[in-house]
């Protein structure tokens, strides 16, 4: 009858720290999908804002390239107009 006690004492101690362990686990289960949340958050911020600034780059090139070509435009006419 102790032996029954005992097992009985032991099972229901398991039991608890069972109980224990997966509320543990839920709450660590819970905060690591919070922080995944935040840092698909924050890729995707800095994705937005790496494209941002490929279109603003891509932007200031085409600028830049259209003023040169209007330089070396201006530039010819210039020599043909000294010519005449």
């Amino acid at each position: 009858e102790l032996k029954s006690k005992l097992d009985q004492r032991i099972a229901q101690k398991r039991q608890e720290v069972e109980r224990l362990l997966n509320q543990k686990k839920e709450e660590v289960l819970r905060r690591l999908r919070a922080y995944e949340s935040i840092l698909n958050e924050k890729r995707a911020l800095a994705e937005n804002k790496k494209k941002e600034l490929e279109d603003r780059i891509e932007a200031e090139k085409k600028k830049q390239e259209e003023a040169v070509k209007k330089k070396a435009e201006d530039a010819v006419r210039g020599l043909f107009k000294k010519k005449d």
